[in-house]
């Protein structure tokens, strides 16, 4: 891809910002010097600094470093728990990405940004009992209702940070206020294609239609 990009070929995403959505602690980490909320965050491979901050935070959510569809990522309140599966994480040399669990209610909002503009969003709830909202884990898509600006404000800037033309935001209710937890830099749409009724791959071939005529 990077040859392809080199030679002059137009390529959606740019390849540098998708990388950056592929590691999710490096997406944090530009998100927040952009000034935008995420989480409390820690990537480390230092366990007894990771258990310390476990037992601080109370309830965490380890997640691997690269993935999607919240496979992998697990909800802990318990420190030592928490020391079993780092400790595993570090045994097969995989880095610990840790964060503070954010309480809100059994959904968050997928906002998709298309060249700086929202394409669409929806609520996805989770299952009864289940804190993850993934539809891959079984949340179910709802339109959107009485979603503050705020939140379509949060998804645009998000994705102009890491230098995407389209994006998917993932951002919570929490007590505190928004939170943004990822943004997917190649976003299934089945669901929001499904919930709004329109589909982002026609915008996305407008898109690399103007591009090519520049």
């Amino acid at each position: 891809m990077r040859l392809i990009e080199e030679s002059g070929t137009v390529v959606i995403n740019p390849l540098d910002g998708l990388l950056r959505t592929r590691n999710k602690l490096e997406t944090t980490v530009i998100l927040k010097s952009k000034g935008l909320p995420v989480p409390d965050t820690i990537g480390t491979e230092d366990i007894l600094y990771a258990y310390e901050v476990a037992k601080s935070m109370k309830d965490v959510v380890i997640k691997p470093l690269q993935g999607s569809r919240g496979y992998g990522a697990v909800k802990v309140s318990d420190a030592d728990i928490a020391f079993q599966i780092m400790r595993t994480l570090l045994t097969f040399k995989k880095p610990i990405y840790l964060q503070k669990y954010i309480e809100k209610p059994n959904r968050d909002i997928r906002v998709m940004v298309i060249d700086g503009e929202v394409f669409g969003c929806m609520v996805r709830v989770a299952p009864a009992g289940q804190w993850k909202t993934n539809v891959a884990q079984g949340a179910v898509g709802k339109p959107c209702t009485n979603i503050d600006k705020t939140v379509m404000e949060l998804a645009v800037k998000s994705v102009e940070a890491l230098d995407l033309i389209y994006g998917g935001v993932d951002i919570g209710e929490g007590k505190d206020g928004y939170v943004i937890f990822e943004v997917n830099g190649s976003p299934d749409w089945a669901e929001l294609t499904a919930v709004t009724g329109r589909n982002p791959a026609k915008a996305l071939v407008l898109s690399m239609m103007r591009r090519l005529k520049a």
